[in-house]
């Protein structure tokens, strides 16, 4: 693939949901982009604003927001919450806590949104569940 500088199409799953990607060769590495779907696409004309006028003092005023929250990037800023809230949850029920909350916060709420997509968001909850039942059998096994 690097010499012939072609990439190649592909299609995975993640998250019980298939997807479209980009292999390709980036300094020595293969790497896998997600790409869209021609139906995700939605037409510039359905998402794009009527026509608008903005004054010179508003833009100014923008450009000044947006430079006043302008900073250096710093990736240790960002922490994985939601691995941290599971991993709370695993040592609850570890620990045998009953009533341990569920990771992301919830107790038996449904999901919500197109039959669809509910049923898809049920069945990675109950698949993350059986993960933190399975991780919280082993440590209570290892202890």
């Amino acid at each position: 693939m690097s010499e012939s500088g072609l990439a190649a199409v592909t299609r995975f799953v993640m998250r019980d949901q298939q997807h479209l990607g980009l292999l390709r060769v980036r300094d020595g590495v293969i790497t896998l982009e997600q790409l869209y779907f021609a139906d995700e696409i939605r037409p510039i004309d359905e998402i794009k604003p009527e026509k608008a006028s903005v004054k010179k003092e508003e833009l100014e005023m923008a450009s000044q927001l947006i430079e006043s929250y302008t900073s250096e990037w710093d990736p240790k800023k960002y922490k994985d919450t939601y691995r941290d809230e599971l991993m709370a949850v695993i040592r609850g029920e570890a620990e045998g806590q009953a009533g341990a909350r569920r990771a992301g916060g919830r107790r038996g709420r449904r999901a919500s949104g197109s039959p669809d997509g509910a049923s898809r968001k049920r069945r990675a909850c109950r698949r993350r569940q059986a993960y933190v039942d399975a991780q919280a059998h082993e440590l209570r096994r290892s202890a």
